[in-house]
């Protein structure tokens, strides 16, 4: 990693990589994600064309088309097509508050992927 980076930003990089998350960009079509902040649960579907499907909280409060770029650490640097636990996502109409739960659920239910802040 680089030398040139804050010791507070490669601690929280070498977290992210030992908590996993998800790669949004190699999801299939059809994939939800439940996606939980502190205050909102957000509802996702990836859709074709790197658009998601969101519903949830005040910027969706009915299902509407979004790109989501990535996911921040509550500030300007980006991990592009990735979502964590502990990281805020970035949608393009607005960026979240840091996720405390993930569910990952393959398009035809076949399985479940969950990430939660107070396991890892």
């Amino acid at each position: 990693m680089s030398k040139h980076l804050h010791p507070d930003i490669l601690a929280r990089i070498a977290a992210s990589k030992k908590q996993g998350g998800i790669e949004l960009d190699k999801l299939a079509i059809g994939t939800k994600i439940e996606a939980q902040t502190r205050n909102t649960l957000y509802k996702l579907e990836k859709l074709p064309d790197g658009k998601f499907r969101a519903e949830g909280g005040s910027y969706f409060p009915q299902p509407t088309e979004t790109y989501i770029g990535g996911s921040t650490w509550g500030g300007s640097m980006m991990k592009i097509n990735w979502m964590a636990v502990g990281m805020h996502i970035s949608f393009s109409q607005c960026d979240t508050t840091a996720v405390q739960k993930l569910k990952v659920i393959a398009p035809d239910g076949s399985w479940e992927y969950d990430l939660d802040a107070s396991l890892v």
